[in-house]
């Protein structure tokens, strides 16, 4: 790994990371991906909700939550019932024996959906 070295202090760091690599705040963060995952983990544990309660119990507008469950769907995260009018988690992809690894099978759905 490449490292470089720093006017202010003398200290080498690795090529590629910030300055401030463990700054953590808000400033530091997508705030597209937090709202996206915020509306994730809230279906996940609230199974079958429709949007407008989803935008109200997440506090988010309605357009917004309706990109992100749009976006979900196409990455075969979520799924829409037409005639329940409730969007919800889909289940992890099964490996044909058995139950599912879990994070790997999110891993691959997400993967998939690129081809």
């Amino acid at each position: 790994m490449s490292t470089q070295q720093t006017p202010e202090s003398g200290a080498r760091r690795a090529r590629g990371r910030p300055r401030d690599w463990d700054d953590k705040t808000a400033q530091n963060t997508i705030k597209s991906l937090d709202r996206a995952m915020e509306v994730f983990e809230y279906l996940s544990e609230a199974q079958g909700k429709p949007l407008t309660a989803l935008a109200a119990e997440t506090g988010q507008s309605p357009a917004t939550v309706y990109r992100i469950l749009v976006t979900l769907e196409g990455r075969g995260l979520v799924e829409f019932d037409p005639e329940d009018q409730v969007t919800s988690v889909r289940a992890p992809l099964s490996s044909g024996r058995g139950s599912c690894g879990g994070r790997a099978c999110w891993i691959a759905r997400a993967r998939s959906c690129g081809n």
